[in-house]
């Protein structure tokens, strides 16, 4: 493929991204893509790799083992879509041998996407952000010793900030698996690359799998919008996470609109902020929110049984009531049993 400059990157990438309409199907826009009649159709196909690859597991640690139809689906379209580009472009294809688990020529194709590109790594050395996303979002956990070879690769083109990372993610992946040894393997990189970032994200991850709130939520606030392995909305959503957990509310719900500024739509997140203000005694702002889920149907079944709490706290019991009576949202029987016994207090009639 032709190299381009800047602005002509920029206007293929309008180009297309006009070609998307909202809605379309990843096999649909495939298909539309693959049969286009235009001079950079192989700009836009390698585009559409890059952005199917971005969107299959980004962000995770290790794929899984079982992938859904749509995760099928995703992963045929790649594969159906490279075939049709030329084998000299090693590193979509190197992506294609993985998927396919073809140890092999994964390794040989690397070697040879390293070999043809030695000038310009040496010139322009990949730094974190790049090693994130061009390396270890994609291939993660392969199998033992890939990081081990990909560190020779990097060794050979005087990269040595990316040859230290392969090692480390080599020991994080296959030589350490408690998170004690993991902590111990990324706090003493971290000691001897204080800058880094990445390895940052990865311990935060394992404080709070380790339930260490404090230790979880001071690495956090240090890679809160940098992050380049996890999503920005992802590392304000456990930093919020974390402070609910001691109990620092006023933290926690700054850091979950700050995920929801940046993510809408992000699972749990509108309710978990609901029930911060909830717990800062915000009732009529954590009402808002909890009725916003049940209008939007999300983050369900926590916002309808929230929601009988709050009128509870409020005293209006009626409105408890009704709640539970229209059915329309699960209530759990615990809720339900509250509203009985505080009906029967206040002689409130009782239909269920």
């Amino acid at each position: 493929m032709k190299s381009y400059s800047y602005d002509e990157i920029k206007k293929l990438n309008d180009e297309y991204y006009n070609l998307m309409p909202e809605g379309i199907s990843w096999k649909d826009f495939a298909e539309k893509i693959n049969s286009i009649q235009h001079p950079d159709k192989r700009y836009f196909q390698s585009k559409l790799l890059t952005d199917i690859v971005n969107n299959f597991y980004s962000g995770y640690w290790y794929y899984p083992n079982k992938l859904s139809s749509s995760d099928k689906e995703l992963r045929q379209i790649f594969f159906d879509t490279v075939k049709t580009l030329s084998k000299d472009n090693y590193y979509l294809w190197s992506i294609y041998y993985f998927f396919a688990d073809d140890k092999k020529n994964l390794e040989k194709t690397l070697d040879k996407h390293f070999a043809k590109n030695n000038t310009s790594f040496e010139e322009n050395p990949v730094n974190e952000d790049e090693f994130s996303q061009r390396f270890l979002d994609i291939f993660k956990n392969p199998y033992p010793k890939f990081w081990e070879n990909m560190a020779t690769n990097f060794k050979k083109v005087k990269n040595t900030k990316a040859e230290n990372l392969c090692i480390l993610f080599e020991k994080f992946y296959y030589d350490f698996t408690t998170d004690d040894e993991r902590e111990n393997l990324l706090v003493n990189y971290i000691q001897e690359n204080p800058e880094t970032i990445l390895a940052k994200e990865f311990l935060g991850f394992i404080y709070e799998n380790m339930k260490r709130w404090y230790n979880a939520i001071s690495i956090f606030e240090q890679v809160a919008g940098k992050s380049v392995f996890h999503y920005y909305k992802e590392i304000y959503f456990h930093l919020a996470w974390c402070y609910g957990k001691v109990k620092e509310y006023a933290d926690e719900e700054e850091n979950y609109r700050k995920c929801l500024e940046i993510a809408p739509d992000y699972e749990w997140a509108l309710n978990n902020l609901g029930l911060s203000l909830y717990k800062q005694k915000k009732y009529d702002e954590a009402e808002k929110i909890f009725l916003q889920c049940l209008k939007e149907n999300r983050d369900l079944p926590y916002p309808a049984n929230n929601l009988v709490e709050i009128y509870l706290r409020t005293g209006r019991i009626e409105a408890a009531k009704n709640l539970i009576e229209s059915k329309e949202f699960k209530i759990s029987k615990y809720f339900i049993d509250k509203v009985k016994k505080y009906s029967k207090q206040k002689n409130v009639a009782w239909a269920c």
